[in-house]
């Protein structure tokens, strides 16, 4: 399921502890919220045994994971559209990180993401700006290695782009 267009507004909540999202539940109990636009949900993590949150997400103001003292993701402030930076997660209240695929229009070096769940084929979730300035998310019905999906996005336009899982934990409602 791929959706694309103006990005209204983004929201992103710590849901690292169980019971997880319910990506079903949380979009019947917020799709009324705005009703100029469509809602999508996505759950999509990529987690250690443990299991415990990875990369760096920060939701609220409130860090939740720091894998890495700067890393490339989408953050922003209450209200204000997502743009992919370099982050040490001061200056924005919500940051996401998993895995840069794509940054200024130029393919990312992921081979650093070599687990067996990265190179195997499965659903993906992926989020990103286009050049044109809307925003696409998608999640696969294909599988998907982590090189393949990558090339995907850059096929649709992709200038700014993550990919949301490691592993093939994909939801989307």
């Amino acid at each position: 399921m791929l959706k694309r267009g103006k990005l209204l507004r983004a929201e992103l909540f710590d849901d690292h502890l169980w019971p997880y999202t319910d990506v079903r539940k949380v979009w019947q109990a917020n799709k009324d919220r705005y009703p100029q636009a469509g809602l999508v949900v996505v759950n999509a993590h990529w987690y250690d045994p443990g299991p415990r949150p990875c990369g760096n997400y920060k939701v609220g103001g409130k860090v939740i994971s720091m894998q890495w003292g700067e890393a490339l993701g989408f953050g922003w402030k209450d209200g204000a559209s997502p743009l992919m930076a370099w982050s040490n997660l001061a200056g924005c209240d919500n940051f996401i990180c998993t895995i840069p695929a794509i940054f200024g229009g130029i393919r990312q070096d992921v081979s650093v993401h070599n687990s067996t769940g990265v190179a195997r084929r499965c659903a993906r979730t992926w989020f990103g700006r286009l050049s044109d300035g809307q925003y696409a998310v998608e999640v696969t019905t294909t599988g998907y290695t982590l090189d393949d999906i990558i090339s995907r996005m850059a096929g649709l336009g992709v200038v700014d782009g993550l990919v949301l899982d490691g592993s093939g934990s994909s939801q989307c409602y």
